[in-house]
């Protein structure tokens, strides 16, 4: 009987220790929780902020938009030198910048 005492005392102890160690990791994710919580809220506001401004601004970036598509130039000779107008604008929410050639060649058939 005496080793059977002190065999239930330590398991008595290794229980109470368990016990205690599990207390105090949920004590300490109880602390930590509300931290937790609000660092998801505020990284899902942001995400909810940033994608409704891309959903909402009518696009991202420059946008190029011209007043026609088309140029009807009737029948000239090719390789002959002509002249065309049409309006270009940006639409979008970004400065346009264009590199535009000085000449424009036409293919035959366009």
């Amino acid at each position: 009987m005496s080793e059977e005492q002190p065999r239930r005392t330590q398991a008595r102890t290794a229980e109470r220790e368990r016990r205690r160690s599990r207390q105090d990791r949920q004590q300490s994710l109880a602390r930590i929780a509300p931290f937790i919580l609000v660092a998801i809220l505020a990284l899902a506001g942001l995400g909810l902020i940033v994608y409704g401004n891309t959903a909402t601004s009518g696009g991202v970036g420059p946008r190029l938009q011209v007043d026609r598509d088309q140029i009807d130039l009737g029948n000239r000779k090719f390789d002959a030198p002509v002249r065309a107008a049409f309006n270009v604008k940006n639409a979008g929410d970004n400065p346009l910048t264009l590199g535009v050639p000085k000449l424009v060649t036409a293919v035959e058939g366009c």
